[in-house]
């Protein structure tokens, strides 16, 4: 409407003219309201983009100093190192939520014409690249922390192994007078097979980091593998003087047992004997009746003491055959 509508009467036709300018102007007014919002809302969303685009490469950068510290060349406290950098590994994923959301909605701006998502597209390739490096950093630092974690364990692992071979490595070869002696150091050499084993499991550990540590072609390979030699051999060569200090305590186990049975066989024997060689034959009934019982005792024990000494000559038979180069010691021990 150009014009204010004169005052006075109008025509049915005239009114309806205006009411159709009116109309039409409200209409113009609404689209233009509209359509002003909507710019204002895609420029909103733009400058929020570009905000969240700078607080991301903000937190990329931040972070990245700390994927490029290189704190692994310090090997102290490494297990709270790892634990960190996990922390910050799980920070990184959760982070990837924001960035999906500014490369799919900023993509989405690239592709329309202007000159202020021309600068959108810098920004959002440099933001891509920034998190790229980002994660590749934290790839290297990650494996890094680990390769000096399993580089420290190796180390520290030899080190108390061949402390405790130092130790250890002279193996006693007392078996024992007698069979009490020889239980003594049965239960002593038990305990020490028990540290033997935990040991062992350790050197698993170490051929196991040791493997890795070489597949991981280590700065220090060589070290490492002439470490893992030296240590192996150390402890298969005790593992072989155990092997035989107890077979050595086994044998001399079976032999002091039989000549513990042959010296009690010989005591017994020489109890009977000491009865035997008594000459009073009773003085009258009652006491003929006394002496007889007790020689009936005697011969009933005897007839026992026969059994184990057939069991004895059994045993003597077995430990011949199976100790061939003993058949002396078997002969002679338990007789002095």
């Amino acid at each position: 409407m150009s014009e204010d509508v004169e005052e006075g009467m109008l025509s049915a036709t005239q009114l309806d003219q205006i009411r159709q300018d009116v109309l039409g102007k409200w209409g113009e007014l609404q689209g233009a309201v509209t359509d002003k919002k909507k710019d204002l809302m895609e420029q909103l969303s733009f400058h929020k983009l570009m905000k969240d685009i700078d607080e991301n490469m903000t937190w990329i950068t931040e972070k990245l100093q700390i994927a490029n510290d290189q704190c692994y060349k310090e090997t102290s406290n490494l297990k709270d190192k790892k634990r960190a950098h996990e922390a910050l590994v799980a920070e990184i994923e959760i982070k990837q939520g924001s960035i999906d959301v500014c490369c799919t909605t900023g993509t989405d701006y690239v592709c329309r014409e202007g000159k202020n998502f021309s600068v959108l597209g810098e920004k959002l390739d440099g933001m891509k690249q920034s998190w790229e490096k980002l994660k590749a950093a934290m790839d290297q630092r990650g494996r890094f922390i680990e390769e000096a974690l399993k580089y420290v364990t190796f180390t520290r692992d030899v080190k108390e192994v061949t402390r405790w071979l130092d130790d250890n490595e002279s193996i006693p070869t007392d078996l024992g007078e007698d069979l009490e002696q020889n239980e003594t150091i049965q239960e002593d050499f038990i305990n020490f097979m028990k540290q033997f084993n935990k040991t062992d499991e350790k050197m698993k550990f170490i051929n196991e980091y040791s493997s890795q540590l070489v597949e991981d072609n280590h700065k220090d390979l060589q070290e490492i593998t002439a470490q893992t030699e030296v240590i192996n051999s150390r402890f298969e060569s005790l593992r072989l003087k155990c092997s035989e200090r107890e077979r050595e305590l086994q044998i001399a186990l079976k032999m002091h047992q039989y000549n513990h049975g042959v010296n009690e066989t010989i005591r017994l024997l020489q109890a009977k004997e000491t009865l035997l060689s008594n000459e009073d034959y009773g003085k009258d009934m009652t006491s003929v009746n006394s002496l007889l019982n007790a020689h009936l005792d005697i011969a009933r024990e005897l007839g026992t003491v026969g059994v184990k000494v057939e069991r004895l000559e059994e045993d003597a038979g077995l430990l011949r055959e199976a100790y061939p180069d003993r058949v002396q010691e078997v002969g002679t021990r338990g007789r002095r």
